[in-house]
């Protein structure tokens, strides 16, 4: 733990003149080096300001505006930088022991050589104790950014987006990566001990050479079915009586007991990354529930009411959706809220007469794009998604009316396409023949193009609704006939 001298509380314009005095400091003009611990930064626009050095620990830096603010060697020890928009800033050496980048914005950021590892901070007078602890950039954007010999050692990355971002030589040692997209991440020379990640996201990624104990599973908490049902119950009573009676279910890293749920009431439950190992979940209800990130393989969810959940990248493979209720969540102000599948793994999933109206349906296909210098047979492509034999379905596309072979939530086999090279992007009119339908504007990634066999493979670049439509009811003759 650290212990430091806690700045004295500044109003907006002496802030802005320790801002000003740290620039001449900088020049070399007079001025002195910018201290800001504790000060509260939240909403603030600094984009565009060279901070290099400045002291800013356990900072509120929320919702501040940093694009492009050269942050480096800044200390940001213990700062809470939740959303704040780092888009292009310089963070090369800064020392963010304890950090809270939740959700932040850092496309395309330098964090070169960064210290991301845990720590704690505590002022000298003993208030504010506690501040810090294991770095935290869950759902934060790291796409394109450089994270090379950064130190993220114990650093919270769930659900972070790293694709094509730079890792050469980072420390990862305990990082926890659950539903983190490093798809073309590089990862040459970085260090994996006891990383919890599952291994299919690391096949994307470029130069990873994995140890014995490289993966570790996640330090998931047993729960008894006891103590599970008590607390559903004080759920259920919250949930009736508007929060005034009983407990909102709110569990992060912890095995669901094999218990029987059927019926019961979850509505606006937070289970994030849990483990579900069984039992019946039959027309439960888990309306605006957060279910982001578990794993949910195998269970059984028929017939019930999934309106507004969130299931991203939580892993649903093999489960049973049928009947379910996955359309939108109608709020009061007219709008509605729609079940999200974002990138969820949703491999052999029976999904026979369910509702997906409005649902989000972004799922990726966990290997890169091939380019036309990497294309890759079809015979060699891996499919994330269960494939169907295609019965009546075909692409109007390039003026062409192709005939598909066969296709998955993700994309689709087609013959002919002699002319069409892997990378392209086409947009055309998917058509299902029984029962007839149509999605219109479909956007298509060319992932595969074999002359010599006359096929090709697209990848759905989005899922627009018609396209939502047509694919479920592909689906339920696939499943039916």
């Amino acid at each position: 733990m650290t212990v430091i001298e806690k700045s004295p509380r500044l109003n907006d314009q002496q802030i802005r003149e320790a801002i000003l005095d740290h620039q001449r400091w900088l020049r070399s003009r007079g001025g002195r080096k910018a201290d800001l611990s504790f000060c509260d930064l939240s909403s603030f626009a600094l984009a565009g300001v060279n901070l290099s050095s400045a002291k800013f620990s356990g900072a509120n830096l929320a919702k501040a505006n940093l694009r492009g603010t050269n942050l480096s060697n800044a200390d940001l020890f213990g700062a809470d930088l939740e959303a704040c928009d780092l888009t292009d800033a310089n963070l090369v050496g800064a020392d963010l022991r304890g950090a809270n980048l939740n959700r932040c914005l850092l496309t395309n950021a330098n964090m070169r050589g960064a210290d991301l590892r845990a720590g704690q901070l505590q002022t000298a007078d003993g208030s504010n104790s506690q501040r810090g602890g294991a770095t935290t950039l869950v759902e934060a954007q790291l796409n394109q950014s450089i994270l090379i010999d950064a130190h993220l050692n114990g650093a919270d990355l769930t659900g972070a987006d790293l694709s094509d971002a730079d890792l050469s030589g980072a420390e990862l040692t305990r990082t926890v990566l659950l539903g983190a997209d490093l798809s073309g991440a590089v990862l040459k020379g970085a260090i994996l001990a006891k990383t919890v990640v599952m291994a299919s996201a690391l096949e994307t990624t470029k130069g990873c050479a994995l140890t014995a104990g490289a993966i570790a599973e996640p330090d998931y908490i047993p729960m008894t079915p006891g103590a599970f049902l008590a607390a559903v119950t004080s759920h259920e009573q919250w949930a009736a009586t508007g929060g005034k009676v009983g407990r909102r279910l709110d569990l992060d890293l912890v095995v669901v007991p094999p218990i029987a749920m059927s019926g019961r009431t979850l509505s606006g439950s937070r289970l994030r990354r849990c483990r579900f190992v069984g039992g019946s979940w039959r027309r439960v209800t888990l309306q605006m529930a957060d279910l982001s990130y578990s794993d949910l393989q195998g269970i059984d969810l028929s017939g019930a009411d999934l309106r507004g959940t969130s299931f991203r990248r939580a892993n649903l493979a093999s489960a049973n959706l049928a009947g379910v209720n996955a359309g939108a969540f109608p709020l009061a102000d007219g709008r509605s809220w729609p079940t999200n599948f974002d990138a969820a793994d949703l491999r052999g999933i029976d999904l026979t007469d369910a509702t997906l109206d409005d649902s989000i349906l972004s799922i990726a296909i966990t290997e890169p794009t091939p380019t036309p210098t990497t294309a890759r047979s079809a015979d060699q492509e891996r499919r994330r998604h269960r494939r169907y034999r295609s019965s009546g379905l075909s692409l109007l596309a390039e003026g062409e009316d192709f005939r598909s072979l066969d296709w998955s939530i993700g994309g689709m086999r087609l013959r002919g396409g002699g002319h069409l090279q892997a990378g392209a992007r086409i947009q055309g009119t998917l058509m299902l023949n029984d029962p007839p339908c149509a999605a219109d504007d479909v956007e298509l990634i060319v992932i595969d193009a074999n002359p010599r066999k006359g096929t090709f493979s697209v990848q759905f670049d989005g899922h627009n609704q018609a396209l939502k439509r047509l694919l479920h009811a592909a689906y339920t003759r696939a499943t039916q006939s």
